[in-house]
């Protein structure tokens, strides 16, 4: 686990399975029964919804994962609206985010009972793999697990893997940065930590690629209705 530059204060409770209130604005501001010693010094931060897209990947923890996108719940914002009784209506900004190639998430995907979000204070929310901490505005992370959770949803086929083109679009530019650091560490050997990181983000790539088929789209003749 990573954690902010700054104290390391005593965490508070946080459950293990994240609570969202059934997408409804209403309960933003449910009571959380913490005294003013106990609550986190943060910022109000709106529940957001994840979203995957087939085009965007990263190496994450030693091991290929989509790289997330988030769907802010706020009424107005991405054609999120706000219904009758507080209910939040996504139609209009699911409509949008998938034209644009995205597929959301939601919060139980892993079944029911089950959430990445949780609310450590009113007003507030985190994924289940940020930790906050009582008195303080750190926010911690854990990386391994987060990356272990996108590697389930790919096992479990909840998220399809890489497509073949964007493993390898995505091993050149690797390739194309573990050049320029080798240029770099004959001069400033402290870039042979990067290079090494690097370098082995290329390994999980071509992992990747060597577990996946390459399945290009058949070619079939074209014809035009020319006027001669």
């Amino acid at each position: 686990m990573t954690v902010r530059k700054g104290p390391q204060p005593k965490p508070t409770t946080m459950p293990e399975q994240g609570v969202v209130p059934g997408l409804s604005m209403a309960d933003l501001g449910i009571a959380d029964g913490l005294g003013p010693a106990d609550r986190p010094r943060l910022e109000p931060r709106p529940a957001a919804l994840l979203m995957y897209h087939p085009e965007r990947w990263c190496v994450s923890e030693g091991q290929v994962v989509p790289l997330l996108g988030r769907m802010p719940l706020i009424a107005g914002v991405g054609g999120v609206k706000q219904a009758r009784g507080g209910k939040i209506n996504l139609d209009l900004a699911r409509a949008s985010s998938t034209k644009r190639g995205w597929t959301i998430l939601p919060p139980d995907c892993e079944g029911p009972g089950t959430s990445y979000l949780h609310s450590p204070m009113p007003g507030v929310y985190l994924t289940r793999w940020e930790t906050a901490h009582a008195g303080s505005s750190v926010v911690s992370f854990d990386g391994p697990g987060y990356a272990a959770w996108l590697r389930r949803l790919m096992a479990s086929g909840r998220i399809p893997s890489p497509p073949p083109y964007v493993l390898e679009r995505l091993r050149a530019r690797i390739r194309q940065e573990t050049l320029v650091l080798q240029d770099q560490v004959r001069t400033v050997p402290s870039v042979q930590v990067e290079l090494d990181r690097r370098l082995s983000d290329l390994t999980a790539v071509e992992r990747e690629l060597d577990a996946v088929s390459l399945s290009p789209i058949p070619q079939r003749p074209a014809g035009l209705d020319l006027e001669e």
